[in-house]
């Protein structure tokens, strides 16, 4: 899942696993977040999600910690 308008509450997270919300009230589910050379803010969700389509909002946790998110491309 590629990420567009993305901003950050704080600095740019560093590539790992964290935890993001697709839909309000869904659960957390885990996610791995790159950041690719050009800019790109890229996640790899660990389990799939159903019905996942461009102009979703991504929401991206540590923990209890809300770091920031993005709009799905």
């Amino acid at each position: 899942v590629d990420l567009q308008s993305v901003h950050w509450i704080n600095d740019t997270p560093k590539s790992g696993v964290y935890q993001i919300r697709i839909r309000h009230r869904a659960p957390l589910v885990d996610a791995t977040l790159t950041t690719e050379s050009d800019g790109t803010v890229r996640l790899a969700v660990h389990d799939q999600q159903r019905a996942v389509a461009p102009g979703q909002s991504v929401v991206l946790y540590d923990g209890d910690v809300c770091l920031g998110g993005g709009i799905i491309v």
